[in-house]
């Protein structure tokens, strides 16, 4: 049996310069429950040769961190601002935060110091979701080439993971040789107006319409604070580009005064959408466990997944020393809604929240996905002579 919970989750992107004050300031507010994965900020840095006569711009990898954490909604705010200001997050090139509302299902509630964070934090209303977020998974060695297109167009500053695919590959027969285990992940912070114009570019640009090369997906968050650091390189003036970027958007009120994207016709895409409604499924286990859940999910319908390994820890004075080992791993799919809760069940029956303290299921509300589709006479012809050469 399993518990229902409706939180906002908060995922902080951090320098690993300032992740020491990031983890004081979550033991300042006794967060239960906080699980991070290593990751990269990627910026453009610009460079001169023959003193100053030439010049070349390389693409800059700084190792950064990736977390995230829950609270009641009604702390969303005063919790990213408390965490935004103990890490300097307003200055460019130190990371991003933002929040979502999920559902969790965990065996037992996550149980909070409600009096400090109130204290601490201060209660209230939630922030609008004005920022997007794309997730692309895509094979190893491809993201830099991504994220140095995105950047020299100016659309948003890309953090890189890594992880495995799952489950996909079995179902191309022969033609999985191709495709390797290893992937990428890249996620963009991005105004929502233009998250549809990224979105387009990145499927251009990562060829997502050919069969293995990724898979991306999208949902809308609130980001107070948002790394805008794009290139690096020797200051010419008193103020930085994102300096000035930041300031008007303070100004203005929202981030629609710089919108990319030329006005496009959402008809077909809101019809797409209303066809079918997707969520993503995350769920954790401890290390080594994921493999017979992954398996359920594929029996369902489930495209494929993609895990990712994380590390657990808990500032709760009841739980920290409670812990044997802080290795966990995630796995993320993105399915129908339909199967959904015919999946939750499968896992239960399988006693998923039973086999330990660690186990969790995350739901989060997908706007769109993409990924190759095989459609077509000539995919058709392919996969039938790979099956015959296969048998």
């Amino acid at each position: 049996m399993y518990r229902q919970t409706n939180l906002s989750r908060i995922t902080c992107v951090v320098d690993d310069n300032v992740l020491a004050a990031l983890n004081t300031a979550l033991q300042m507010l006794e967060i239960p429950k906080v699980y991070t994965q290593r990751a990269k900020q990627v910026s453009l840095n610009d460079r001169s040769r023959l003193f100053g006569l030439r010049s070349y711009t390389t693409l800059e990898e700084n190792r950064a961190t990736l977390c995230r954490f829950y609270v009641p909604k009604i702390y969303e705010a005063g919790a990213m601002r408390y965490v935004a200001e103990a890490t300097d997050l307003y200055l460019p090139g130190r990371g991003s935060v933002c929040a979502k509302d999920v559902i969790l299902l965990r065996k037992n509630q996550l149980k909070f110091n409600e009096k400090l964070l109130a204290e601490v934090c201060g209660a209230g209303p939630a922030g609008a979701e004005n920022y997007a977020v794309l997730t692309c998974v895509v094979q190893r060695g491809m993201a830099s080439a991504l994220a140095a297109a995105i950047l020299e167009m100016g659309l948003s500053v890309p953090l890189i993971s890594f992880a495995d695919g799952m489950g996909g590959r079995e179902r191309l027969g022969l033609l999985r040789i191709a495709i390797p285990v290893a992937k990428e992940v890249i996620y963009f912070l991005i105004p929502k107006i233009d998250a549809d114009f990224l979105q387009e570019i990145i499927i251009r640009k990562a060829r997502l319409d050919l069969p293995g090369h990724g898979f991306l997906y999208q949902h809308h968050v609130c980001a107070p604070a948002v790394n805008l650091r794009m290139r690096s390189g020797n200051r010419t003036s008193a103020a930085t580009m994102e300096q000035i970027i930041t300031a008007l958007d303070q100004l203005r009120g929202s981030s629609e005064w710089r919108r990319l994207g030329a006005r496009q016709k959402r008809g077909a895409r809101e019809k797409n959408a209303e066809k079918e409604k997707l969520t993503c499924f995350s769920f954790i286990t401890d290390e080594g466990q994921l493999a017979s859940y992954v398996k359920l999910a594929l029996e369902r319908g489930a495209g494929g997944a993609t895990r990712l390994p994380i590390m657990f820890q808990s500032y709760s004075p009841d739980e920290q020393n409670k812990i044997a080992s802080g290795a966990r791993e995630i796995c993320d799919l993105v399915i129908p809604n339909v199967i959904c809760m015919d999946l939750i069940k499968d896992m239960e029956k399988s006693n998923f929240f039973q086999q330990s303290s660690a186990a969790m299921i995350e739901l989060t509300p997908v706007l769109s996905a993409v990924t190759y589709a095989g459609r077509g006479k000539p995919a058709k012809r392919l996969f039938s002579l790979l099956k015959k050469i296969e048998s």
